[in-house]
């Protein structure tokens, strides 16, 4: 796998929920992630660090993806650039969009981005020295139409810095155009604003995250009546749910884990989770594609860290494991009197109490997980680890008088 630890990535688009669940996918990838809001945003963001890959939509207010793409390739061509629109289809970069690789947006799946982007750092150099030698386009505003009602623009010689106008015609053209100079041999080269002729349809999150053209797009309202739907029993709305969000589910899953047949295990859990709390679903706390993914994001947490825990803990956790395998004597007798030492003390713990000191210290959990892990309430959770260590620092206190 590709080490992509210092790699920095900046996701453009103007879609919060879209922006900040692209974010967090390619952060759980291993990339240093920032994002901004539009154009302008990003050459804030960019002025204060220079990010490898930048990622961003084209349908934005303020500055658009077009323009900024443009600026980006002129003067800091050493950024790579992944445009992404609901506009087109297929994974070749548009005419007229000054990028090195395109993501359709609700037309290709996640790990199809995540792909390139992952290419692109790859060939970073190559492509970098192909940004310098050839000259970038400049994004042209139309300025209106003459006196004899003929649309134009004005260009500045990227060589010589002198402005000029120049006629142009109605259509919108998304091709790049060339024109020579008026006042020195350079060859202007140039793109006509036609923003305004591409239509994106409004994306929501599920479509992005989980792009299957044989599938009925679902609203945001269907998804909110599905989920209500399974907070009434209804198993087959789970069932429609489980086919519609599985496949990034476990996509994200096992970017975490990094282990497929655990990453199984810990979607069909979630989903689980999705069954038993549906009912404390509230859309206005967000979207559901977000609420599920945020549980994938916790559940698959919190398998990480116990897997991990297991490595470190002996494998026999009731009886603290055998110690005639210790190479010192002395060193396996002392082990033998703290294991006897702990044992007495747990004994003094009710059955709730130890599940509960167990699930959150071997697993490493906090109070909120390891509620959200033994499905109780958080109030039993903190009263249970408290009475149970205040129970257990009174067992060891006794031991050590009575050693004394």
């Amino acid at each position: 796998m590709q080490d992509t630890s210092g790699q920095q990535i900046l996701v453009v688009d103007d879609e919060p929920s879209i922006r900040e669940s692209l974010a967090l996918l390619l952060s759980l990838a291993g990339y240093e992630v920032a994002t901004a809001e539009d154009g302008f945003d990003a050459l804030l963001r960019i002025k204060r660090s220079l990010p490898d890959v930048i990622v961003s939509d084209l349908n934005m207010p303020q500055m658009s993806g077009f323009e900024f793409l443009s600026v980006v390739r002129r003067r800091f061509p050493q950024i790579l650039v992944v445009a992404m629109s609901g506009a087109y289809g297929g994974d070749a970069v548009p005419d007229g969009i000054i990028a090195d690789a395109f993501y359709a947006k609700g037309g290709s799946h996640v790990e199809t981005l995540l792909s390139t982007v992952a290419d692109l750092i790859q060939t970073s150099v190559a492509r970098a020295h192909a940004h310098r030698t050839e000259s970038a386009p400049v994004w042209i505003p139309r300025n209106g139409k003459d006196s004899d009602g003929v649309p134009y623009i004005v260009l500045t010689c990227t060589e010589c810095l002198r402005s000029f106008p120049l006629n142009v015609t109605e259509e919108a053209n998304p091709e790049v155009q060339e024109t020579l100079c008026l006042f020195c041999p350079n060859k202007v080269r140039y793109i006509i604003d036609f923003s305004r002729s591409v239509v994106s349809p409004q994306k929501r999150l599920g479509d992005v995250l989980y792009a299957d053209k044989s599938r009925a797009r679902v609203s945001e309202d269907e998804w909110v009546e599905l989920v209500r739907a399974v907070a009434g029993g209804d198993q087959r709305a789970l069932h429609y749910l489980y086919g519609q969000m599985s496949r990034i589910v476990f996509t994200l899953v096992l970017r975490i884990i990094k282990n497929r047949e655990t990453a199984e295990e810990v979607t069909v859990d979630v989903f689980y989770n999705v069954w038993r709390r549906a009912s404390t679903y509230d859309p206005g706390n967000g979207s559901v594609a977000g609420w599920i993914m945020n549980q994938a994001r916790c559940r698959a947490i919190d398998r990480l860290r116990f897997d991990q825990r297991k490595k470190r803990v002996n494998k026999y956790p009731d009886s603290l494991g055998p110690v005639t395998d210790m190479a010192d004597p002395q060193q396996a007798c002392l082990f033998e009197e703290q294991r006897d030492v702990l044992q007495n003390a747990l004994a003094v713990l009710s059955p709730e109490e130890r599940k509960v000191i167990e699930t959150a210290f071997f697993s490493e959990l906090t109070y909120e997980e390891t509620a959200q892990r033994l499905a109780q309430p958080l109030g039993t959770v903190k009263t249970r680890i408290r009475s149970g260590l205040k129970k257990l620092r009174a067992a060891l206190a006794e031991r050590r008088l009575k050693a004394g």
